[in-house]
């Protein structure tokens, strides 16, 4: 039992450590720039300072939220979808990033029904992305030494319903700990897939097998969201998220 708890203990630190990220000056400085020329509706410059900023290393959500703003007000819609997702999986439930991915959503031609998922299943992933994976990972830290206070207490005291009432509630902080890193660990696999693509040229044809000699499925729009199952060659197999299913060029899509 204490070998697993600190390996739970040394696991949950890890995963919020590795989430952390410095901003740097030049990267400071090319976001108060981004934000000046956004504010005064310079766009591409704008567009331009996030980029400098992205490309000096920040991974930040908001940063991705306002590289979507600019690309959308460009009107470049794959763009803005792209960051808009991205920010999204760094930041999900965020109110004002799936307001505006929806409206970039609107836009696109393609109408993708999407398959339903169970509702357990559904209310267990919303409640995972009610905080973010460093907050779970500091809520497991709590619980984890709420659990060791609680063990502490059932081997020294004296009283049995005393004992028995810390058991409980020691059993019950390795439940709740156990349960946060879980939510943890899957928001940090989710934000480490890149499974998922937005179609980039304005028109793609879906093939049934990956060259060109292949026939022709369907017919895909820029900005809508595939999932990719594999890669052969220059070509990659996509599902939408209605299930459907073919191949298309690896320059076909961008990578969320």
């Amino acid at each position: 039992m204490r070998v697993f708890l600190l390996v739970l203990f040394i696991s949950i630190v890890a995963i919020s450590h590795a989430s952390l990220r410095l901003i740097s000056p030049t990267m400071e400085s090319h976001l108060r720039a981004g934000v000046l020329e956004y504010q005064n509706n310079n766009f591409v410059g704008a567009l331009d300072n996030f980029l400098l900023a992205e490309s000096a290393g920040l991974s930040n959500p908001d940063l991705y939220f306002n590289i979507g703003n600019a690309y959308f007000k460009q009107q470049l819609l794959p763009e803005a979808i792209l960051y808009y997702e991205r920010a999204n999986k760094l930041k999900p439930e965020d109110k004002d990033i799936l307001h505006n991915l929806a409206i970039a959503q609107a836009q696109t031609r393609d109408k993708i029904e999407v398959m339903p998922d169970f509702i357990v299943s559904t209310w267990i992933k919303k409640l995972s992305r009610a905080v973010d994976t460093d907050s779970w990972a500091v809520f497991s830290l709590i619980f984890l030494a709420a659990c060791f206070l609680f063990f502490i207490l059932f081997f020294f005291a004296y009283n049995v319903r005393l004992r028995k009432f810390s058991f409980f509630l020691a059993v019950s902080f390795i439940v709740f700990t156990i349960t946060c890193f879980i939510f943890a660990a899957g928001q940090k696999k989710e934000m480490l897939d890149h499974s998922e693509a937005i179609i980039f040229p304005a028109v793609v044809t879906v093939k049934s097998a990956p060259n060109q000699d292949g026939k022709d499925l369907f017919i895909l729009h820029e900005g809508t969201k595939v999932i990719i199952l594999e890669e052969l060659r220059n070509w990659q197999r996509i599902q939408l998220l209605d299930g459907k299913e073919g191949w298309v060029a690896v320059n076909s899509v961008q990578r969320i």
